[in-house]
């Protein structure tokens, strides 16, 4: 789902492998087992040393880099190289330069695997020079001299290669698992492309404007719906104004409403009647918390009514935020079945409303959240991150959460989400 590191591994077993042949199968000249080869020996082991912590210091920024793809060549080229030159102090061994295919396992990208292939073809043409043995014959380098010009050679060939792959996030074949942009504008909504799930406000779009959306590679388009509170510039803001309950602190520009309303519930299960018939696949249900802002049963039963609503029509929901309200349907065992995942947003990250900057949230509320998502989880519901702001040391903390429980994040830099 999300980019994986390249591991260990592969790369350890392309080297290990030789040291398992048979000794018959093994050649290696007579003058190579004097001092020459211990000097040479000596000498490519810093060049080991060297590339090995290039390799390492890739590792580490592999998430600073915006295209996974680049930092997922660069690394496997370096990679490579690292082998190539410890292959050669484990000569005696032997060392076959097809099992570096081995690291393709480890890649996604088809092109990846191509560029892969493109290197190992290259390096074999090198034919007599190289330390290695191919297939029906062995070949070492005539002098230092030699060696360390196609170890330059390799490095450009390296370099070279990985600046050809296109950087831009609007590469066809590179495919996005979550993307969500209910404040971007109608003309960047259709340009957006390739996101498995994609959150937009369709309200203002048209059935032709979400139909090209999906043209454009996004599989599953889910229409922003706030159902607890109510937006001063929405068309029915004045219509509701007089069923508000309360202000919502930090947003000036919304106020909480009265769930219970039969007025309101109409008025939504109407709206999202109007959303499904543009085309899009599901809804992404907002602010539930108005359960945790006026934690009546009133406003519990109205909500729950509004989702079984939801169920009745067959409509998918994901629904952002609202611990507490989910928790209680997960508690009382009445999950609506229309709820298919809950979004929640800050696990990791921490808005400061009074100057919009972000940060990182406390461990208190870290581990609440972990906890609920994992109750969520366990009750057949997916889980979906929204960060803000989130630096690149925070970012691969963030990414190794949801690969080790199959989650998903969104990483967002504006509040707006646009």
């Amino acid at each position: 789902m999300f980019y994986r590191k390249l591991t260990y591994p592969a790369v350890i077993f392309s080297v290990i492998k030789p040291m398992v042949l048979k000794k018959s199968e093994l050649t290696l000249p007579g003058k190579m087992q004097n001092t020459q080869f211990r000097q040479r020996k000596t000498i490519l082991t810093r060049g080991i040393v060297i590339i090995g912590c290039i390799r390492n210091v890739i590792w580490l920024s592999v998430f600073s880099i915006k295209s996974k793809l680049f930092a997922e060549l660069l690394l496997v080229m370096i990679s490579l190289l690292h082998c190539f030159l410890l292959s050669y102090t484990l000569l005696p061994f032997g060392f076959c330069l097809n099992d570096t295919t081995l690291l393709s396992f480890q890649i996604r990208s088809g092109m990846l695997v191509s560029k892969i292939q493109l290197g190992c073809d290259i390096m074999r043409k090198m034919g007599e020079n190289l330390p290695y043995k191919f297939g029906d014959g062995t070949f070492f380098f005539r002098s230092k001299k030699e060696m360390t010009k196609i170890l330059v050679l390799i490095s450009v060939v390296i370099f070279f290669t990985a600046c050809t792959v296109k950087t831009t996030e609007n590469l066809t074949d590179v495919r996005h698992p979550y993307g969500v942009f209910i404040g971007a504008e109608k003309e960047k909504l259709l340009s957006i492309n390739n996101y498995d799930v994609l959150v937009i406000d369709a309200e203002l779009l048209t059935a032709e404007d979400i139909d090209v959306i999906h043209q454009n590679g996004n599989n599953e388009i889910y229409s922003y719906l706030n159902i607890g509170s109510v937006e001063d510039f929405r068309s029915y803001y004045k219509e509701f104004l007089p069923f508000t309950i309360g202000e919502y602190k930090d947003w000036d520009n919304e106020k909480w409403i009265d769930v219970s309303s039969e007025k309101w519930q109409t008025h939504i299960v109407e709206a999202a009647d109007e959303l499904v018939d543009k085309g899009v696949s599901g809804l992404f249900v907002d602010n539930t918390d108005v359960y945790y802002a006026f934690h009546e049963q009133k406003i519990y039963n109205a909500l729950l009514d509004i989702f079984n609503a939801f169920t009745e029509k067959g409509i998918k929901v994901i629904v952002n935020g609202g611990d507490v309200f989910i928790s209680e349907v997960i508690n009382n065992r009445s999950i609506p079945t229309c709820i298919k995942a809950v979004n929640q947003e800050t696990v990791f990250t921490s808005i400061n409303f009074d100057d919009k900057s972000f940060g990182e949230n406390n461990w208190e509320n870290r581990e609440y959240f972990i906890e609920y998502l994992n109750v969520c989880k366990q009750n057949g519901m997916d889980v979906l991150l929204i960060e803000y702001g989130a630096n690149d040391k925070l970012r691969e903390k963030v990414m190794d959460y949801c690969n080790k429980n199959d989650y998903v994040c969104y990483f967002a830099d504006s509040l707006a989400l646009d």
